[in-house]
């Protein structure tokens, strides 16, 4: 199982993954306190792990920090846009 970290300075964040020291996927984020929003504006998988599931358990991971300090998401990120539009159980996040 891959182990998603999440890493806050002020506002702006990243959901990432490492291997030896080394980020192979990361999602990044922008917190707005002012409209209960988290922006998800970039998610990047290295080549090597495409396809084994890492960006969609780091938006997993997004939407369940989400969910506990009460953000609405706004996914500026195609691939997330995507993968919240694709599960029913999602849609009351954005």
């Amino acid at each position: 199982m891959y182990q998603i970290e999440n890493k806050i300075e002020g506002n702006e964040g990243k959901f990432f993954y490492c291997e030896n020291d080394e980020v192979l996927a990361k999602m990044t984020y922008i917190i707005d306190e002012r409209k209960n929003e988290m922006i998800i504006n970039h998610t990047n998988v290295d080549p090597a792990l495409k396809g084994k599931g890492i960006g969609a358990l780091m938006v997993e991971k997004g939407i369940q920090f989400a969910r506990e300090h009460k953000y609405k998401i706004v996914p500026l990120c195609p691939f997330v846009a995507t993968l919240i539009n694709r599960k029913p159980e999602w849609q009351d996040m954005i």
